[in-house]
């Protein structure tokens, strides 16, 4: 899949498809394309003042948001791992905001241990996750759908 078929994937064909699977390509693409999109809006904002680029990154931010889930959790189906595993990220997050705030009301003591063992397991994840996302997706169909490499013709 090339840059433009799959940034046409993400943003219209598949905008809050979470069925079914994409390709390295389609995935990576993407995120190139985010990323780009990402450093125009903010050059845009620090021309336009503080306030108007927080306000368009926000809108870039939630425009974008559902697509990129979706796009993420198609790349792990496409490695069949459920599209659950985009939770874990969440999940740390919550337990270090709930950590933090223990440690705000009651002291530091006991919460920088639950820090440094959240931290290494936050590691842990996003190199699992990067592991998944850069790993070849199951040759042929899979629980989640057909091959996104395999042509029409080959089906």
């Amino acid at each position: 899949m090339d840059f433009k078929t799959a940034i046409d994937t993400c943003l219209r064909r598949k905008y809050l498809d979470f069925s079914g699977r994409a390709s390295r390509s389609e995935y990576w693409y993407y995120i190139l394309a985010y990323l780009i999109g990402s450093i125009v809006v903010s050059l845009v904002g620090g021309i336009l003042g503080a306030r108007a680029g927080s306000v368009l990154s926000g809108i870039y931010s939630l425009a974008l948001f559902l697509p990129s889930l979706a796009v993420l959790v198609r790349r792990l189906h496409d490695t069949n791992h459920s599209g659950w595993w985009a939770a874990g990220g969440c999940v740390l997050a919550a337990a270090a905001f709930i950590i933090l705030i223990g440690a705000l009301l009651m002291g530091a003591g006991a919460s920088s241990a639950l820090m440094m063992i959240l931290g290494v397991l936050s590691i842990v994840y996003g190199l699992w996750m990067l592991f998944l996302l850069v790993s070849k997706g199951t040759v042929g169909p899979n629980r989640y759908g057909a091959d996104p490499l395999e042509t029409p013709a080959d089906v």
